[in-house]
């Protein structure tokens, strides 16, 4: 019985044996020496630095890409890699613009949330540099001027009198004893009214960095040669210093950024350093107009059509279009250069063959306007002292930079925001720069009525962007070939006027 239960036990444990050999796995290269494996493909996952719109769908806003085809295409740079040789050797992928858009009456009473996110570790910083403009004219009054100072009774005095008590812009000339009266004196009855920028008495900013050189002369009544004589004596010298600044001019939605609403200077970014291993997202809130007591789009909507890079067509006056720009179906190209070089004052040279060629300067020869502020309109006054083209450059985009940690660019995002004087839908006419040319049916700009009677609510343009309020001059009074620029580049003649107080909005922002 014993032997038997040992043969058993045993067979038993032969079987296990057997059974667990047909489940032990054998290396293939043991098997068959000639035999190759192909390893499992890693899926490649793309890295990302984008602008979504974050504001309430009710509000019917779209973000998308310029150019064509691209109405739809979310405004988002993909890419495997981010480096600053890629930014520099590929701009079309790592240097975008996008457009929101937005139905004019939403936009002033919303305005708008975004936000800008990356992947993790695509970007060691991420910066935001929003869009500026000036909202009063600055400048700096710098320069000598001349007061009269009277003694008493020298007014009741006959014969030819000097100005008592008044400014003049230019050293008073004498005929004889007394002041030339065809000098006309500077229409200020204080020192305080020497500095032409400063807008504190009126409840504005101070944006005038000058200092006046004030020399006054005193004129007192002598009997030297005869009684009577008005004799001037010695004049004396004074300093007024004007105390402002030209950022205090600076307005736009840096002032919704907690971090730099009370900086100082005219382009401020936030600078914000991501974490590793970890996604970045930040939102930006874009004040509503409304919100600040403004009756205009003019705060948060940065487009210009003409500074889109449009070029002028003469033949587009049969529109009875003011500018007249050469808007048609296939002007879906953004050019931003346009707009980065008419916010910098950079020069720029066109060569025409029919007139030779032309400088023109934006320090000398452009009209003055609080996207793109021109040192020629201080330069104009007497004895002004006009501050370097770069000094008193704005941010005309939204900036969204992604960073190495040299902070140099591997990637930008700008974005301009559009206002539309109609309702839109998302459709392939959002490529294009203007629908102007559509006149009457126009849905961005459209300068008509809807029932053409008096109701306050009749016009389609109901509330100002900035090409209602700037309206750039024409190739046609200018000399300039019709078709070799846009229309914020054409050049303006010189204004001898001090101030161009209309070209900035100041309270009617």
């Amino acid at each position: 019985m014993m032997n038997g239960s040992k043969t058993k036990t045993y067979s038993v444990f032969v079987a296990l044996l057997l059974l667990a050999s047909c489940n032990e796995k054998v290396n293939p290269s043991l098997q068959n020496s000639n035999t190759t494996t192909t390893p499992i493909p890693t899926a490649t996952v793309d890295k990302y630095f984008k602008l979504v719109n974050t504001s309430d769908e009710a509000l019917n806003y779209h973000l998308h890409k310029t150019g064509a085809s691209n109405y739809d295409t979310k405004c988002e740079i993909s890419a495997t890699a981010f480096s600053t040789a890629l930014y520099a050797g590929v701009p079309a992928t790592y240097d975008v613009t996008c457009m929101l858009e937005a139905e004019e009456l939403a936009l002033i009473f919303n305005g708008l949330d975004w936000n800008i996110e990356a992947s993790a570790n695509t970007c060691d910083y991420v910066a935001y540099t929003p869009y500026t403009f000036y909202q009063y004219q600055p400048g700096n009054s710098t320069r000598t001027v001349d007061f009269i100072s009277c003694a008493d009774g020298i007014g009741s005095v006959g014969g030819e009198k000097p100005q008592c008590g008044a400014y003049y812009q230019n050293d008073p000339l004498f005929t004889g004893a007394s002041p030339d009266l065809a000098i006309d004196p500077l229409t200020i009855s204080t020192s305080a009214d020497l500095c032409r920028f400063d807008y504190s008495k009126a409840g504005g900013p101070n944006c005038d960095e000058g200092t006046i050189t004030l020399r006054t002369t005193p004129y007192t009544i002598s009997d030297t040669p005869a009684p009577g004589t008005i004799v001037p004596g010695t004049p004396t010298t004074s300093f007024v210093s004007c105390g402002g600044s030209a950022s205090n001019c600076i307005n736009g939605p840096v002032k919704d950024v907690d971090t730099l609403a009370s900086e100082s200077g005219t382009v401020l970014t936030e600078l914000i350093k991501t974490t590793k291993d970890q996604d970045y997202s930040k939102k930006y809130s874009i004040a509503a107009p409304r919100s600040k007591n403004y009756l205009t789009n003019m705060y948060v909507a940065n487009f210009s059509r003409q500074c889109t890079g449009v070029n002028y067509d003469n033949a587009a006056y049969t529109l009875g279009l003011s500018p007249n720009l050469g808007f048609n179906p296939s002007q879906t190209t953004f050019n931003p250069d346009v707009m980065d070089r008419f916010s910098k004052n950079i020069k720029r040279a066109y060569d025409h063959s029919s007139a030779g060629v032309n400088i023109f300067d934006y320090t000398d020869g452009a009209v003055v306007n609080p996207a793109r502020f021109l040192a020629q309109n201080e330069k104009v006054l007497a004895n002004a002292v006009a501050p370097s083209s770069g000094s008193k450059q704005t941010s005309p985009f939204y900036n969204f930079y992604c960073l190495n940690k040299a902070q140099d660019v591997k990637a930008r995002i700008r974005v301009i925001v559009r206002e539309w004087d109609r309702a839109f839908e998302v459709d392939p006419i959002m490529e294009v720069m203007s629908d102007v040319y559509n006149v009457t049916d126009a849905l961005m700009d459209n300068a008509y009525d809807e029932l053409g009677n008096l109701d306050f609510y009749d016009s389609f343009n109901d509330k100002k962007d900035w090409d209602d309020f700037l309206l750039y001059d024409t190739p046609i009074n200018t000399g300039v070939p019709a078709t070799d620029i846009p229309a914020c580049e054409v050049p303006h003649p010189h204004s001898l006027e001090s101030f161009t107080t209309e070209s900035f909005p100041g309270s009617g922002l």
